[in-house]
């Protein structure tokens, strides 16, 4: 905290109801103020006005996906720890954040806008997309974990297309990754195209050498 960081920032606007008005992207420099656990984020929740605004902002985000066909496949994580001594630990996540689930709708939201900026663009992307392999059950319910439980053996495996195409999981039309880029080398390699462009210049990657990095993930993204 306190730093000067470069970033790529996803700029939307929004009204009071939370409805979608518009979004941008740039190339930033941002200083962090603070760093949170989710835990104490969470519990700065009554206090922290603007924290508070996001948060809400979020869930009504995440609302108007699980309405548009969207599933809540969120399930406990596990965390693991290794002691000095070489003992491993494994603590529960809880699945009740408000601010983790926060964190996620936000980074879905911004992987969306990246997908719709690629391709207004037309600069060369991986998205992701999944399809329904049959209808969702009639009396399927999206926030409760039985329902959505079966609801996901009607979801066919992710796939990546140099096109966007419906992600069915997540209820967008248009879906690619950019916020992990330390974990995840298409996320650095679209951010590189993104960044670019917005600088003027041709992307490093043409359309060519994205299908082949999509056809060399596809395999690991199958396991």
């Amino acid at each position: 905290p306190g730093a000067d960081r470069l970033a790529l920032s996803v700029l939307v606007d929004l009204d009071d109801q939370g409805s979608w008005l518009a979004a941008r992207m740039c190339r930033s420099t941002i200083r962090v103020d603070r760093a949170m656990s989710y835990e104490a984020a969470d519990e700065a929740l009554a206090r922290d006005d603007d924290l508070c605004a996001l948060v809400e902002l979020a869930e009504g985000l995440r609302d108007q996906r699980l309405a548009g066909g969207a599933l809540d496949t969120r399930v406990p994580e596990v965390n693991p720890a290794l002691s000095a001594d070489g003992r491993v630990t494994l603590s529960r996540i809880t699945g009740n954040s408000r601010s983790r689930a926060m964190v996620a709708e936000w980074a879905v939201r911004a992987n969306e806008v990246a997908a719709r900026y690629c391709w207004e663009n037309r600069i060369p992307a991986i998205y992701r997309c999944q399809d329904l392999k049959r209808p969702l059950p009639a009396e399927h319910q999206p926030t409760e974990r039985l329902s959505v439980y079966r609801a996901t053996r009607c979801l066919g495996q992710t796939l990546l297309d140099a096109v966007p195409r419906r992600h069915a999981g997540l209820g967008l039309e248009a879906y690619l990754q950019i916020t992990s880029p330390l974990r995840r080398y298409l996320d650095l390699a679209i951010q590189r195209q993104i960044s670019a462009h917005l600088a003027g210049e041709a992307p490093p990657l043409d359309t060519d050498a994205m299908d082949a990095t999509a056809a060399a993930a596809q395999p690991v993204l199958s396991h």
